[in-house]
């Protein structure tokens, strides 16, 4: 298939957007190109996504690319010709545009497959968005031998031509946390015959907020956000219970380990201090995205080859569950790159689109990423 086709293959999966662990008919597409191509799919168990095979002539390691393909819950507002046709379902994260290039460059390198050295993997990632699709994956046990794995994301801070390429933490560690307070509730005039749970998740915020500034060092990139309060429902009744929730990100694994424990011990302390019940609740979710130094450099290769501008980029406080395959994977690399697709409107924004000249520069040095890799 020309650029042309894979244009009107984005076109499509742009069209007909899917939320997470509902890509069924992204899948099926996926599928009907893969077998188009004479590519080999590993049959699993998965409901939705899947992993397909390129195994070139000769032995070698087997190296992997990651491409996610679900959509988001919004409202598309960018008035394309090709938008989406699913009511507030878009592709405003790029997926669609992961997809296409991870398909196109399965499809080039399986033309070139007797001139491999190795296996290469491409895993069609479900519902990334909710966390969660690479583990499904991962339990496949087809990805155990996989030492290497790649993948990377439309970034519209950059413009087409350029990629980004940066060693060690390039997406943040997410942590959700939920405190929730029990005190006595009572007549807003009597204050001094109850425990006001407001006042206490209000002393917590704030010691909370300040534990970073004390223990963590500003040189380190951390972020504790506050992101809603309940309590009460009248303004003349203290009420018995209130709580607050919010979010955690990390570069460091130190640092996530020390906020989390800070978070319980002054917790703790509040409890004993004020009286009231004080319970946290922490979950976990996706670690830290860490970019190894050897594959950074062979991309930056890559990138020269295939015409386009290597770039440095802040690291960003977002996250993704590409951290899974590495950390679950023994002994795995990875490399997490950013491309231009054309500057405009942010990742999740309803009017987020894609340069369609990215695409044929994107799968030229992807191509060549992954066949330098195996080499």
């Amino acid at each position: 298939m020309g650029s042309r086709d894979w244009v009107r293959v984005f076109k499509w999966f742009h069209e007909n957007p899917e939320l997470s662990l509902q890509e069924k008919a992204t899948t099926g597409k996926i599928r009907q190109i893969l077998e188009g191509e004479g590519i080999e799919i590993i049959p699993t168990d998965l409901s939705t996504g899947l992993i397909a095979v390129v195994r070139g002539k000769h032995g070698g390691k087997a190296i992997c690319l990651r491409a996610d393909i679900d959509a988001l819950p919004i409202q598309e507002q960018t008035g394309l010709d090709y938008a989406s046709r699913k009511c507030e379902i878009m592709h405003a994260c790029g997926h669609d545009f992961h997809t296409t290039v991870a398909l196109a460059a399965a499809a080039e390198l399986n033309r070139q497959r007797n001139q491999l050295n190795g296996t290469l993997y491409f895993a069609f990632e479900p519902g990334e968005e909710v966390f969660g699709g690479a583990e499904k994956m991962l339990q496949t046990g087809v990805l155990r031998n996989v030492s290497e794995f790649y993948g990377f994301h439309a970034d519209p801070a950059m413009g087409v031509g350029e990629v980004g390429i940066k060693e060690g933490g390039v997406m943040a560690a997410v942590d959700r946390f939920r405190i929730d307070v029990r005190g006595i509730g009572t007549h807003g005039a009597t204050p001094h015959l109850g425990n006001n749970p407001i006042s206490v998740i209000i002393s917590l915020i704030s010691a909370l907020q300040s534990f970073a500034a004390r223990e963590i060092s500003p040189a380190q990139s951390h972020v504790i956000s506050f992101t809603h309060i309940d309590g009460g429902n009248t303004w003349n009744i203290i009420p018995e219970t209130a709580s607050c929730e919010g979010t955690v990100r990390t570069l460091r694994s130190e640092d996530r380990r020390a906020i989390r424990d800070s978070f319980y011990r002054t917790v703790q302390s509040f409890a004993k201090l004020t009286g009231a019940d004080c319970q946290l609740e922490w979950i976990s979710g996706a670690s830290a995205v860490i970019n190894s130094g050897s594959l950074c450099e062979t991309a930056k290769i890559a990138a020269a080859e295939a015409g386009l501008k290597a770039v440095d980029f802040i690291p960003e406080m977002i996250s993704d569950d590409f951290s899974s395959f590495t950390e679950k994977t023994q002994n795995a690399q990875g490399l997490y790159l950013k491309i231009g697709t054309g500057i405009g409107f942010p990742l999740h924004h309803p009017k987020f689109e894609v340069d369609l000249k990215a695409i044929d520069h994107t799968v030229e040095f992807v191509s060549t990423l992954l066949r330098k890799a195996l080499t």
